[in-house]
């Protein structure tokens, strides 16, 4: 499997990265462009159409964990019923859902002067017809043409916000990505439609819904994880404070997309497949660790590059925005241990698993934790943008860890499979931290200056994959009797 999860990510891997490249110009330019007032305000009228996406309840999650299953086991005519009331809910639910949204801007005035609510539920519009063409393309494993996707919309886009935001400003971000859009729906349109039939009757819609009720919360719960600080920071704080902490986490969710999050998109759908011929736990094992430990290397090699590369470039080219760059430096550790947590519970919601309620409950818990610290982080606190990416990284390392003893109680191991299993998967993170650590011992740290921090990545960079090539050869050995000890003892 892990040799195929390399196949789909080389097939579309090159054309994401140019597509991040795009929508990283993009985001710079709207950096550049945007004040951190403004900048805030535009975060505000974004959290409004993330909130109101949740009204779809994940439709399209439902059917990306559901139609890879019945292709794979040949159960045609429950994949064409399925398909028909997943798609068709999943429009019906999102037009609703725009109209809401659009109502309320309307009345509490949110943007009022700045942004129209009209544009931005025809972006909200147009952006679900896109994630639904995407799903549609990863289903049927089009991982190239998602890739072609995601480049017209990050081009398109990218060149219309060059173009119109330095005159209508946030406005004009809502039209460039609305152009965007359509230029990608077009192309996957061409490419292969999403082939249903309506169905009209409520009854069988929310069947359908209530199906995938448990997924779509999971999808829309990490999310919200993610989203939390951004919401207290816009509820508690002034815009121009959530402006400064937009810029690093939008970074951020730039570098989780651009690797990490690639590995997970494809590792799920071929996930899905998989355990639909798998029943025996060992065999389960064998399916999810070697991807994940790949991830995690993968992830500590991004975080290295964003902490020493980013001071010298947000220095020379962003200014405004230097006292973001500790914010991003401590968001990329949360790289590993955030998205493992999201592979995790892609495994646990599977069909042959069902552990919803588990993998609910610790995501509910995460974005608790998250709200009550910054609830009580001091308003007017020098160290505000610190306290909160720190309150981030625990509450990542704290899902991981709820996540993977989890794991540990599906499979009824003591819990010393749990620790081993556990720090085995972060050697690549804590490697990758103890050569930073040594690095700052030697007067050796992130500077603006271009000579001093690729003297400090190359220093780190070969500490590190000295501890890990050391940890793979000799200590990871424990981790392959692990799964040899399991695969013996199975039932």
């Amino acid at each position: 499997m892990l040799r195929k999860i390399f196949g789909d990510f080389v097939s579309f891997g090159s054309l994401r990265m140019i597509a991040r490249f795009f929508l990283g110009v993009r985001g710079i330019l709207i950096i550049t462009t945007l004040t951190p007032l403004f900048l805030g305000h535009y975060a505000v009228l974004l959290l409004f159409v993330f909130y109101f996406s949740m009204l779809d309840f994940g439709a399209h999650y439902g059917l990306e964990r559901d139609l890879p299953h019945f292709n794979q086991t040949g159960e045609e005519a429950i994949r064409i019923q399925t398909a028909n009331e997943g798609w068709s809910a999943y429009y019906i639910m999102n037009v609703v859902a725009a109209f809401c949204l659009w109502g309320t801007l309307t009345f509490f005035k949110v943007g009022y002067g700045i942004c129209s609510p009209f544009l931005v539920m025809f972006y909200f519009l147009f952006d679900k017809a896109f994630r639904g063409y995407l799903t549609e393309a990863r289903i049927e494993l089009r991982y190239q043409q998602i890739g072609i996707a995601e480049v017209l919309y990050g081009s398109i886009s990218c060149i219309s916000v060059f173009f119109l935001v330095r005159h209508l400003g946030i406005p004009g971000i809502f039209i460039s990505f609305i152009l965007g859009l359509a230029g990608a729906i077009l192309f996957l349109q061409w490419r292969g439609p999403i082939r249903f039939q309506w169905i009209w009757e409520f009854k069988k819609l929310f069947r359908y819904l209530k199906s995938s009720v448990a997924l779509s919360m999971i999808t829309y719960e990490i999310r919200t994880f993610q989203y939390i600080p951004a919401t207290m920071l816009a509820i508690l704080w002034d815009r121009e404070t959530l402006g400064y902490f937009v810029f690093s986490f939008r970074i951020f969710e730039i570098l989780l997309s651009l690797f990490p999050l690639l590995i997970q998109e494809v590792f799920k759908t071929r996930l899905y497949q998989q355990l639909a011929v798998q029943q025996q736990n060992h065999e389960q094992l064998r399916i999810i660790y070697p991807p994940m430990f790949f991830y995690g290397v993968l992830c500590a090699g991004v975080g290295l590059i964003t902490y020493w590369l980013m001071s010298p470039i947000v220095t020379h080219t962003v200014p405004l925005y230097i006292t973001s760059i500790p914010m991003l430096q401590v968001l990329v550790l949360a790289l590993f241990p955030l998205g493992a947590a999201q592979m995790m519970s892609d495994f646990l919601l599977a069909r042959q698993i069902r552990k919803n309620i588990s993998v609910i409950s610790a995501w509910g818990l995460g974005i608790l934790f998250q709200a009550v610290i910054l609830i009580f982080i001091p308003r007017h606190s020098a160290m505000l943008g610190l306290q909160i990416v720190f309150t981030y990284l625990i509450a990542a390392l704290l899902m991981y860890f709820i996540l993977v003893f989890r794991l540990n109680r599906h499979w009824l191991k003591p819990f010393r499979f749990f620790c081993g299993m556990a720090f085995s998967l972060l050697a690549p993170l804590i490697w990758t931290v103890v050569s930073l650590v040594l690095a700052g011992l030697i007067g050796i740290l992130p500077s603006s200056e271009w000579f001093v921090s690729l003297v400090g990545f190359v220093e780190t960079f070969f500490t590190a994959v000295i501890g890990v090539g050391f940890y793979v050869l000799f200590l990871n050995r424990t981790d392959f009797q692990l799964i040899h000890k399991i695969q013996s003892i199975a039932p």
